[in-house]
């Protein structure tokens, strides 16, 4: 229904428009019908100025031309005249002469004069014969001209004739104008009696002058307002394209922070579950240089048992390996690690055969002759003179895991050995090996055990070796973590996705601000357009009324 309205408006307008131009173009073809009868009443005049002028001339040229050739006649009738006198005197004189006796001179001087007569006559008639040649010039132009106004005046005739019907058609339409006006007066005036279109106009003209300013500031408002619309809408339309680019873009920081700290997560419960004491640690990178020296703590302490278990599997195993097809025993020694092992906790702690190497290198010895006077240094363990109880007190708790006899010497001991001495007393401590499997049952039994425990030292060695590739790992895994998410780089993307998740926000912001305010535009423009119809419409009648006035 608006839109037929909206029609109905557009064709009433348009019907007011061409009703409008056709009393335009008739006003326009009456003041080009005054011009063209203006122009030839001057063309008119002038034809006319121009004919009297020539009329004028012509009579004038031609009395001149009789006078002139009167004049001509007459001059030569009486050049003619004086010529024949002339002639006959001199005729007369030839008379005459012909007596005289000068007559040849007579003759002569006739000859002369009739010479320079008949040369004066000639110029005479040549000057003449160019005036009349001059003058026929002047005729022939005249006549040109005459002629040219002659044919400009035929065409004036036509176009006057043209203008006199054309006149008589528009003076029968500005009759019938006249009875329009006087119906399109009372038509357009409210009070017709009391009100004139003299009084009238000039206020509908400023009505008009003031409708055309308001209309021309509205439409240029409105044009600023399509302008600021399209202006809005290609920003928006950068706004939604970068909107699009940084939520791809915090897509994929989002993707890798969440894949980071899953990593982390996951890092962190195999953390709680190796190491006490870290239950309520959320970040890694808290402290991750106290987890990492745990970590590599628990896995040294690990790779220590690990090694003691070895040791004891070996040693199991070569019990059970070695005596496994024998059924009596046979001793074997073996001590070292021990030594290492409890160095620090003695004030002089050295194996027998070390010690006589030391010394043969100091003074300049074969340890060979050590041999001969003590053939026991390569089972001895040589300690500080107060430090023997202690020693005995470690080996005796660790008697049944020795498989051959430890003999243990001090200092003191050791130096008189070294300078050729004898020493009594000396301390031995025997395998338990040797006391339990000196029956065949118990050698039996002890087998059997040996081969259980060598199993059990296996299982325990291969455990403690799974701990530590368990805690390796977790190790690795931290160190590979740290070195390809640095704690910098962790926060730097986090600061990444804040900014951009904060970009985002100011964009939606302002996409929904310039949307809001698209909708106003809309708004305002549909009101600016409602406005400029009415004021058209108003504009329309006052000029239906100008025009019909």
């Amino acid at each position: 229904k608006k839109t037929d309205k909206e029609l109905k408006d557009v064709e009433k307008a348009q019907n007011d428009w061409n009703s409008t131009n056709e009393k335009l173009v008739q006003k326009e073809y009456s003041y080009y019908l005054a011009c063209i009868k203006q122009e030839l009443e001057k063309d008119e005049n002038e034809y006319n100025n121009c004919l009297r002028d020539y009329e004028v001339q012509k009579d004038e040229f031609s009395a001149k031309e009789r006078r002139l050739e009167n004049l001509e006649i007459a001059q030569l009738k009486k050049k003619i005249k004086d010529d024949e006198d002339e002639i006959l005197i001199y005729k007369k004189q030839l008379d005459m002469l012909e007596k005289d006796e000068k007559t040849d001179e007579a003759e002569k001087q006739l000859r002369i004069n009739s010479s320079a007569v008949s040369g004066y006559f000639d110029r005479e008639f040549n000057k003449l014969n160019g005036k009349r040649d001059e003058a026929n010039r002047k005729r022939e132009e005249c006549n040109d001209n005459l002629r040219i106004l002659r044919e400009k005046k035929d065409l004036l005739d036509k176009e006057y004739e043209e203008l006199v019907e054309k006149k008589g058609n528009l003076k029968g339409e500005l009759n019938f104008s006249c009875r329009q006006m006087k119906d399109i007066e009372s038509e357009i005036l409210s009070n017709s009696e009391n009100e004139t279109i003299e009084e009238q106009y000039p206020k509908w003209t400023d009505k008009i002058n003031f409708l055309e300013k308001d209309l021309v500031e509205r439409r240029e408002r409105l044009k600023e307002m399509y302008e600021e619309k399209n202006r809005i809408n290609a920003e928006l339309s950068s706004y939604r394209e970068k909107q699009e680019q940084l939520s791809d873009n915090r897509g994929v920081l989002g993707e890798k922070i969440e894949r980071i700290e899953n990593e982390e997560k996951e890092l962190l419960i195999k953390i709680k579950e190796l190491i006490s004491g870290y239950e309520h640690i959320n970040s890694l990178y808290i402290k991750k240089e106290q987890i990492i020296a745990a970590l590599e703590d628990k896995c040294e302490r690990i790779r220590r048992e690990r090694e003691e278990l070895l040791i004891n599997e070996r040693i199991s195993h070569r019990f059970s390996d070695d005596y496994k097809d024998n059924e009596y025993f046979t001793a074997e020694p073996m001590l070292d690690s021990w030594i290492n092992q409890w160095r620090n906790n003695f004030v002089f702690l050295e194996s027998g055969a070390q010690y006589i190497g030391r010394a043969a290198s100091v003074l300049n010895k074969d340890e060979t002759e050590y041999y001969q006077n003590y053939p026991y240094w390569a089972s001895s363990v040589i300690v500080a003179d107060n430090g023997e109880n202690k020693l005995h007190e470690k080996l005796k708790r660790n008697i049944d895991k020795i498989s051959c006899p430890i003999g243990i010497l001090t200092q003191s001991k050791a130096q008189l050995l070294l300078e050729g001495g004898k020493i009594e007393n000396d301390i031995f401590l025997y395998p338990s090996v040797w006391k339990d499997n000196i029956k065949r049952e118990d050698f039996q039994a002890k087998k059997t055990e040996g081969q259980k425990k060598a199993e059990s030292a296996t299982r325990a060695r291969k455990e403690k070796e799974t701990e530590l590739e368990r805690y390796t790992k977790v190790l690795n895994k931290i160190k590979e973590f740290l070195d390809q998410y640095p704690y910098e780089d962790f926060t730097m993307l986090k600061e990444d996705y804040k900014h951009t998740d904060e970009e985002i926000n100011t964009i939606k912001c302002n996409i929904e601000e310039g949307e809001k305010r698209v909708l106003q535009i809309d708004n305002d423009i549909k009101n600016a357009g409602n406005k400029i119809n009415n004021l058209q419409e108003e504009q329309n009648v006052l000029n239906k009324n100008i025009v019909e006035a």
